[in-house]
């Protein structure tokens, strides 16, 4: 009953403004129908070969302070450049990105899937010791909901960590893949199985390192049981964790350091960081498994094209040596759920 009633009220959200007059997402869409999107194979990943790709938070532009367009075009630049390396985004949207296409008349985030690309859900929920179960539910079924009348097959969220069931509320609201976990997510496990330094987090921002720690525990996606016991391994788990190997700008000095990703410069540093971390991924990789090596970051502040296209060139022997594949979020699920039938 509850999982309906969350249903009825995010389409209730979508269709009418809070007066009960129409939105401005209902007036503004000019999208009408469902985007065709082009086809794009799932990889399937040789023996060893590392899966790769780049999860783009899309946060920290408040709606109306600057124009959609611009922004927009920031992510088409970056689309355009990356897709000259076979590269490809997933993005992570929250409410002002799935918001300002709609009410711009501007569906950038279906142009994106339409170019071969991704796009998940990023929603920062349940963060505050306030927050209820009731409302991280609702939030993720919103934005989800919200995402899908542009046209989007949503099935990917981050920024779900929490005291609260952050697995169950996940499953319910018809997720299936978690990204970017973060040693927040201790704080939903019983207090005495927690690490000690990860005991008294106050927020999702004193807590932000990526988790697992070490890269080789990262390559692996797994099925959490509950929220309790996340950190564990069932293979009767109602979603997928794919844990991702931290920031790809604010990589030099503390590579695992996740604060404040839209922030930090982007230069040869973060590169040189990157692939001694990716030689460590492929120096773990298992054959028989399906590895994986995402970055995130955010957009909030762009970064610099230039720099950005120095470390697309620099993976370049990689792929074409075979040992990486770029892939999306979504594709890494579909390798891994088809490694479980095998």
């Amino acid at each position: 009953m509850k999982s309906a009633w969350l249903a009825a009220c995010a389409l209730l959200l979508v269709a009418c403004g809070s007066d009960g007059s129409d939105s401005p997402s209902a007036q503004s869409l000019t999208v009408t129908a469902s985007p065709t999107p082009i086809h794009t194979a799932s990889p399937t990943p040789a023996d060893n070969v590392v899966l790769i790709g780049v999860a783009v938070h899309l946060e920290g532009w408040p709606l109306g302070e600057e124009p959609f367009d611009r922004y927009a075009e920031r992510m088409r630049d970056y689309a355009t450049l990356f897709e000259r390396y076979g590269a490809k985004f997933t993005w992570e949207a929250g409410p002002q990105a799935i918001d300002g296409s709609a009410m711009y008349g501007d569906n950038v985030l279906a142009e994106m899937v339409q170019r071969g690309h991704a796009v998940g859900v990023h929603a920062d929920a349940g963060g505050s010791e306030r927050d209820t179960q009731l409302e991280v539910s609702s939030t993720l079924n919103v934005l989800k909901v919200n995402a899908e009348a542009l046209g989007l097959s949503i099935n990917d969220v981050s920024g779900v960590c929490s005291h609260l069931d952050w697995v169950g509320a996940v499953a319910e609201t018809g997720y299936e893949i978690v990204t970017g976990v973060v040693a927040y997510c201790w704080s939903s496990t019983p207090e005495g199985a927690r690490p000690a330094e990860f005991r008294d987090c106050e927020s999702p921002i004193t807590c932000h390192d990526p988790y697992p720690e070490t890269v080789p525990e990262r390559l692996y996606p797994w099925r959490p049981a509950s929220s309790e016991n996340w950190i564990t391994h069932d293979p009767a788990g109602p979603i997928v964790i794919m844990p991702s190997a931290g920031g790809l700008n604010c990589a030099d000095g503390e590579r695992a350091s996740m604060e404040g990703p839209g922030g930090c410069p982007f230069d040869q540093s973060d590169i040189d960081a990157y692939l001694a971390e990716l030689d460590e991924s492929l120096a773990a990789a298992e054959p028989g498994k399906v590895n994986i090596h995402y970055v995130i970051t955010s957009l909030g502040t762009p970064l610099d094209l230039g720099v950005m296209e120095a470390w697309l060139q620099a993976i370049q022997p990689y792929v074409e040596r075979g040992d990486v594949q770029w892939a999306t979020i979504p594709q890494m699920y579909e390798a891994y759920v088809a490694s479980e039938r095998n």
